[in-house]
């Protein structure tokens, strides 16, 4: 996994992909070939038998009738397992110890051929581009250095990998083919090959802390408060809440809380909003990791820290993918929506290194703005409709990770359609914080002629069927892969 620091020639961000889009044609130039990805080492796989001890992937049916029945404690469980399998300690060639998930490649890997030079490029998160969402800085000088700004870096499991590089799928000239090739069949929908069942694409969020924040011992960064009030765009900079980490291994917190207002000037006089860096997964800046990574808004330096605080997981075990998002939190057991005490309570007792100071949310379902009617997972609405041919009526499933989604307005989502409750009544949502993941990636998809009738956008949660001729039609489906959308060339 050892790789020279070379400067990627070109990152595909969305907005580079959302020209393609407007211009409503694919490239006509060839990409790379990403044949090497399928004869060298992409990382470690995921463990055949989970740590509660059911085989992964799970079969279909099995997660099928756990979702048709309710049945969030099995759902729950199956999170947990997947984060214990990320966040498992496994023995790297270059590195020694690292999480399971670290031996993973990126996208960027992937479409220039797995070649081990190639580092991992930490930038801003894609979504945030398409959404056109903008940090703008509230805190005052007074607070001291307060961390919320995040990077990431889309990672691919082994089996995603080798499915991405077997249909050249970061090719936009082959890309084409798939299209022209479905639509010549008269084939509706129109979608690329379906990752195998043992797919897993992950996308982990970072904060770095430089070297010199570091020295000082203690360094603030914005921690998850729950919901506003009312619905409405949260972003990181409007939390105004505050952990700081202490780098020197010394604390232990017995009495979790946050610093409301960020204003600590001694974070070291309170021992309760300080939190040790063994409290989150992470990785120290050295000799031997540092040509490992880009950080396209700024070098890397010895010493700098690269702090996990949020992945959303994805596994393709069934046709909608299973989701599931994980998000640092300073108090796990009582963590605050989109998560809950009842998923915190699922957590298995042995969990590797700080995977269990995560909170994870994987749907709760609601009829009403900041009320959880119950617990749910793994569907669009609640209860559950088919793949093919449902309605979107009964209770909204929230799933959105507050360091990715929060910020969200109305103007990111298009379009906004109902779920329809008991009574005529109905339930729209319209921001970042009452989003659906498997709503949204359901949408990922190019244009695959000239003028499509509509290309898909992001959408908040509703349930649609996935042959949906309204938002498909003219259009490739990415098998939910927002990701090969914004780096394919």
């Amino acid at each position: 996994m050892k790789y020279k620091a070379n400067i990627i020639n070109s990152v595909i961000l969305m907005g580079v992909c959302n020209l393609l889009i407007a211009n409503s044609a694919f490239a006509q130039t060839a990409g790379p070939i990403s044949a090497n990805c399928l004869h060298s080492y992409v990382g470690d796989p995921m463990p055949k038998q989970l740590i509660s001890g059911i085989p992964f992937p799970t079969a279909d049916v099995t997660l099928d009738v756990w979702v048709k029945n309710q049945n969030y404690e099995k759902m729950n469980q199956h999170s947990w397992d997947i984060w214990a399998a990320l966040t498992e300690r496994v023995n790297d060639s270059d590195w020694g110890v690292v999480s399971r998930f670290e031996t993973w490649k990126t996208p960027d890997q992937i479409a220039n051929n797995c070649q081990q030079e190639q580092a991992v490029t930490l930038k801003k998160p894609n979504q945030f581009h398409h959404a056109n969402i903008v940090n703008n800085k509230k805190y005052p000088p007074k607070t001291g250095q307060i961390n919320d700004s995040i990077i990431e870096a889309v990672r691919y499991s082994p089996a995603a990998t080798h499915h991405a590089a077997k249909y050249d799928l970061f090719n936009l000239v082959s890309l084409q083919k798939i299209y022209n090739a479905q639509k010549g069949q008269g084939v509706f929908p129109i979608q690329i090959p379906d990752f195998p069942a043992q797919a897993v694409t992950i996308k982990p969020v970072y904060k770095v802390f430089t070297q010199n924040t570091v020295n000082e011992n203690y360094a603030g960064m914005t921690s998850w408060p729950g919901l506003p009030k009312t619905a409405r765009a949260f972003p990181e900079t409007d939390w105004n809440t505050c952990v700081y980490i202490d780098f020197t291994n010394n604390t232990s917190n017995n009495d979790p809380q946050l610093d409301k207002g960020c204003d600590a000037k001694n974070p070291s006089k309170n021992s309760n909003i300080v939190y040790n860096i063994k409290d989150f997964i992470h990785i120290e800046i050295t000799e031997q990791n540092i040509d490992d990574f880009i950080h396209l808004e700024n070098s890397l330096s010895l010493g700098d820290y690269v702090v996990l605080v949020a992945m959303h997981v994805t596994t393709r075990e069934i046709t909608r993918w299973t989701w599931q998002t994980y998000f640092w939190s300073h108090n796990p057991d009582q963590p605050s929506l989109p998560s809950t005490v009842e998923k915190a309570n699922a957590r298995p007792a042995m969990m590797p290194l700080a995977s269990d100071h995560y909170a994870m949310a994987n749907g709760y379902a609601t009829v009403k703005y900041g009320t959880k009617q119950s617990e749910a997972g793994y569907a669009m609405v609640w209860p559950a409709q088919p793949d093919l041919g449902g309605k979107s009526v009964g209770a909204g499933v929230v799933v959105f990770n507050p360091y990715l989604e929060a910020g969200f307005t109305p103007a990111t989502f298009n379009p906004k359609n109902p779920i329809l409750g008991k009574n005529g009544s109905s339930y729209t949502a319209k921001f970042g914080i009452q989003s659906n993941c498997m709503s949204c990636h359901a949408m990922a998809a190019l244009p695959g002629e000239q003028n499509p009738p509509t290309h898909p956008n992001y959408v908040a949660d509703f349930y649609y069927s996935l042959d949906n001729k309204k938002f498909f039609e003219g259009n490739l489906k990415m098998d939910f892969a927002w990701s090969i959308t914004s780096t394919a060339k």
